[in-house]
C-alpha cells in the first residue's frame, strides 16, 4: 500500500496533540511501508528564531542611528512563515508515536519521537485525508489518539 499526496502544512493543534504543527505551506506525503516521506518546508528552532530576530532588531536601530526599529508582527510573521528550513525527510513507523484528525476540515496530525522540536508534530490538511488516515491505521496500529 503506497499513498502518496499534496498537502498544506498548518500551524494548528488537533487534540489531543497540543503542539501547533511544525511544518508551513505547500508539501507532500507519502506512506510506504518502510515510513513516512515528508517534502516540505518547517520553522527554525526557537533559539534560532529569536537571534535572527534580535539581530534584524539591532541592525535595523544601528543603520538608522536608532530611528527605526521593525515591529514585533512584521518580525513574527518573517520568522514564522518567511525565513523556514528544508524540512525533507524520512520517518520509520517505530518513530510515530501517535496520530489524531479532525475529520470535518480534512485535517492530519502526526506526532513523532523526534528530538528536534521543530520537526514535530506534523499537521496538514488535503482532500485524501481518509485514504492517509487508513494507511496510518494499517502502518501503526494502535497509534490513534481518542
Amino acid at each position: 500500500m503506497l499513498v502518496a499526496v499534496a498537502v498544506r502544512f498548518r500551524k494548528a493543534t488537533i487534540k489531543p496533540i497540543k503542539r501547533y504543527g511544525a511544518y508551513r505551506g505547500a508539501g507532500t506525503l507519502r506512506l510506504e511501508r518502510s515510513g513516512i516521506g515528508v517534502t516540505g518546508k518547517h520553522v527554525r528552532s526557537l533559539a534560532i528564531r529569536w537571534a535572527i530576530g534580535l539581530g534584524l532588531f539591532a541592525v535595523c536601530l544601528v543603520l538608522t542611528g536608532g530611528k527605526v526599529a521593525p515591529g514585533f508582527i512584521p518580525l513574527y510573521f518573517l520568522l514564522e512563515y518567511g525565513l523556514l528550513e528544508e524540512g525533507n525527510r524520512h520517518i520509520p513507523w517505530t518513530n510515530v508515536t501517535r496520530f489524531a484528525s479532525q475529520p470535518s476540515k480534512h485535517r492530519v496530525a502526526i506526532e513523532t519521537n523526534s528530538s528536534a522540536k521543530n520537526e514535530s508534530p506534523l499537521v496538514f490538511s488535503c482532500d485524501q485525508s481518509q485514504e492517509v488516515l487508513q494507511a496510518l491505521r494499517t502502518f501503526a496500529p494502535g497509534r490513534e489518539a481518542a
